[in-house]
């Protein structure tokens, strides 16, 4: 159970770090092509 709420926490955390980056990053892309 605790290893499932942990898994939950990370894929969360992972997510919104991927999403920040990601907005900050598709401009970037956006300028690079």
């Amino acid at each position: 159970m605790i290893l499932v709420l942990l898994l939950y926490v990370i894929n969360m955390v992972v997510a919104e770090v991927l999403q920040a980056t990601g907005n900050m990053l598709l401009p970037g892309l956006w300028m690079a092509l």
